[in-house]
């Protein structure tokens, strides 16, 4: 790891008050994300979160230790509510989310003394397996009546008190959760349909500025440059040279940093869906006049994300070559918080793909690795990564 980065790790340490004191300003007494995940890029000149998840699945992953700070965390902000649904994806093969859901539910159900159930959104009622040969359990459909959600379980309806969604609403805005009276976190406003991952580095890169400047540090060491070109159709290649064009822009602001900081690594880029997870719409760019010879099957790829939504906004991001391995083969640090604080860390190790690749794709697999501690190498680093990327959720 370059000196820069211990050297920041350091100042991020001695500047902890200071910088606590700045986010709680920024903060202005609101409440923290109820949960987050992200996606961390680690390379010896610098440490991105390339990637930010107001809808995390993957708790499954976490260690023990993790599975403990989660309860602690959720027991700050639910202890209160005694009938919880927790909203969850449509899918029904997706054997790694339901052990997710189940997961999280046994979490919730250790925070609290509530009762939990499970509702997806639509005329759907899926059974679901936890794994091959793991356990089985319900949802039921989501239903609306006189301004609130409700299931049907056996012949009564239930009510609960407070919904979690961990659903990322790519399609649209539900109309079952428009305007209902009991509590949900998170706001639906905040569903993949209207939000922006464009929006969320741009408040992010404003906030490593400002606190740099409060704290003298480098803000390309914890930054990623981006842009983003919107009207792009990938199977008819509409849009194809607007996206080229913006990528040379972004190429050229790179090298130009990367040669300030005597960086001699080849710049490269991530072009992403603006408005969706699951690592769907990604594609890595060394260079770009491939983006106008893209061929069919990474055309077809890209055309759409998550509910067949058409990827049509597309973000160009610096590329990070990752540093970390596991086993042999690339890997990148995946930071889970709840309430704001980190409850733990995993690692994302991918077979099939290079250090400049997106690990978030097929082949991928997942180590809980130890607690997060604050004291290890970067860790002053990444708690502060992560403060900001919460707080950009809220503001």
């Amino acid at each position: 790891m370059s000196a820069d980065l211990n050297a920041l790790n350091s100042v991020i340490k001695s500047s902890l008050s200071q910088i606590q004191d700045w986010i709680e300003e920024k903060r202005d007494g609101r409440n923290w994300p109820i949960y987050h995940s992200l996606d961390l890029r680690i390379s010896n000149y610098k440490i991105c979160h390339v990637d930010s998840n107001l809808f995390p699945g993957g708790f499954h992953n976490l260690s023990i230790n993790g599975i403990q700070e989660s309860i602690q965390n959720f027991k700050k902000i639910l202890a209160q509510y005694q009938k919880i649904l927790i909203v969850i994806e449509n899918f029904t093969r997706n054997y790694a989310y339901f052990n997710n859901v189940l997961q999280l539910q046994s979490i919730i159900s250790s925070a609290t003394n509530a009762e939990i159930k499970l509702a997806t959104i639509g005329d759907v009622a899926n059974k679901f397996i936890k794994a091959e040969e793991g356990p089985t359990t319900f949802t039921h459909a989501l239903q609306r009546k006189s301004g609130k959600v409700f299931i049907t379980d056996g012949a009564s309806d239930w009510y609960p008190d407070f919904i979690l969604l961990n659903n990322d609403l790519t399609e649209a805005f539900p109309e079952e959760l428009e305007n209902i009276e009991q509590k949900i976190l998170p706001d639906p406003q905040h569903g993949w349909h209207s939000r922006k991952k464009s929006n969320h580095f741009k408040i992010y890169n404003e906030l490593i500025e400002e606190a740099s400047q409060i704290i003298k540090i480098d803000p390309f060491l914890i930054s990623a440059e981006f842009d983003t070109v919107g009207g792009v159709n990938f199977r008819d290649k509409i849009g194809l040279k607007e996206l080229k064009g913006t990528a040379d822009q972004i190429i050229s602001r790179i090298k130009t940093t990367y040669a300030d900081h005597n960086i001699t690594v080849s710049p490269y880029l991530f072009l992403k869906s603006n408005k969706g997870t699951l690592g769907m719409g990604i594609l890595e760019i060394q260079d770009t006049d491939t983006i106008l010879t893209i061929n069919k099957k990474y055309r077809h790829s890209m055309h759409a994300i998550k509910s067949g939504v058409l990827n049509d906004e597309i973000l160009i991001q610096e590329g990070i070559r990752t540093a970390k391995t596991l086993d042999g083969y690339p890997a990148e640090t995946v930071i889970y918080s709840v309430n704001g604080e980190i409850v733990g860390e995993m690692i994302r190790y991918n077979d099939q793909k290079t250090i400049y690749q997106s690990l978030n794709s097929s082949g991928m697999k997942f180590s809980s690795g130890a607690e997060f501690n604050i004291e290890v190498p970067l860790g002053y680093i990444k708690w502060f990564i992560n403060k900001v990327a919460n707080l950009v959720c809220i503001l």
